[in-house]
């Protein structure tokens, strides 16, 4: 699970536009050898309530729907391990 490392609020727009980073961070890290995992168990690298026409979206975005599919992408190319949300 990532967390802001500001101290700020990991529900807030400001931590959703930073999220992507943070968790895909998580994916690259958990997945080298030193760590011996087989699986991982991680977190989605978006939060769908600012993704821009989401089913959830509460009316400002971080993403675009474009933008957020681009991050799941991007995220799933660094684990090197097969994963699980």
């Amino acid at each position: 699970m990532g967390y802001d490392p500001k101290g700020g609020d990991e529900r807030g727009l400001e931590f959703a536009k930073a999220k992507p980073e943070v968790s895909s961070g998580a994916w690259r890290s958990f997945s080298l050898p030193q760590y011996r995992v087989t699986v991982l168990k991680v977190e989605v690298p978006v939060n769908a309530e600012y993704v821009e026409g989401s089913s959830v979206y509460k009316g400002q975005k971080a993403y675009t729907r474009e933008e957020a599919l681009r991050h799941f992408r991007e995220a799933a190319a660094l684990a090197t391990r097969p994963f699980f949300t």
